[in-house]
């Protein structure tokens, strides 16, 4: 396996739980998770944690804005919050947020209990593991930065919308889940097949885009290009739009369903 040559700083909570924070190359945070190298996945492109999320994930946000839909998320994949943080920042930076917070709602779902501890902890203003908290502070700055928005109150609005109800935290997504609203924007960042097979399963996505789970008008993107996903988005009459994949990858995909 090749060796990562920019670790930053490493946690271990005995032989269960281990993490190594990797520096990426636009200077964001990711995380490695394993038991051993062999088990252990990095969440995110070494070209640019934050830089993928924007690319991947933002044109979600601002199809919901331009269309005017409901701001009702679903997240498959927490790890480190780099799509949570980015949906309260962009909805904040025009206002979409102020204008529409009685309908605001993430759904976010991951099966790693400690990394929903840890985040939804930082927020809280509780104490947390130092490498966990050094990796929120980066992704809050550059999610600021790029939304030319304060850090501070950028933080203070997550965690508002935390003690509200407004983002929630789920640790399966399984066949049967029914979520309380069906969404209209859905992040699917799960780790890849051979680390989280169960999420790659042809009935767990059908149920992800059906409509008791997904609006009739409904935006999904994911950093893949599985022909899994090609074939059940088609099946529930999501648009698949052709996109270039993040730094070289040949594709990703971006869907919509019943938008002009």
């Amino acid at each position: 396996m090749k060796k990562v040559i920019n670790l930053i700083s490493h946690y271990n909570e005995g032989k269960d739980f281990s993490a190594d924070f990797i520096k990426t190359l636009d200077n964001s945070i990711s995380i490695k998770i394993g038991k051993n190298e062999n088990q252990s996945e990095l969440m995110h492109s070494e070209s640019g944690a934050f830089s993928e999320t924007i690319y991947i994930y933002l044109p979600v946000l601002e199809s919901i804005v331009k269309n005017n839909l409901k701001p009702i998320f679903l997240s498959i994949g927490l790890g480190a919050g780099y799509i949570e943080i980015m949906i309260v920042a962009y909805l904040m930076k025009n206002l979409y947020l102020k204008n529409n917070i009685n309908e605001f709602c993430i759904e976010s779902f991951e099966g790693e209990a400690r990394l929903i501890h840890f985040f939804r902890s930082y927020f809280l203003e509780k104490e947390i593991p130092l490498p966990f908290k050094n990796c929120y502070e980066n992704i809050l700055e550059l999610s600021s930065n790029y939304f030319e928005l304060d850090k501070n109150i950028l933080k203070l609005e997550i965690k508002n919308l935390i003690m509200a109800n407004k983002i929630n935290f789920n640790q399966k997504f399984l066949n049967s889940t029914i979520l309380k609203i069906p969404v209209y924007g859905i992040f699917f960042d799960a780790f890849s097949s051979n680390s989280s097979p169960e999420l790659w399963e042809e009935n767990l996505i059908q149920n992800i885009l059906s409509t008791k789970n997904a609006e009739n008008k409904c935006i999904f993107a994911t950093y893949a290009s599985k022909n899994i996903l090609k074939k059940i988005l088609k099946l529930n009459k999501f648009l698949i739009h052709k996109k270039k994949g993040f730094s070289g990858k040949r594709e990703c995909i971006y869907a919509e369903r019943n938008l002009i």
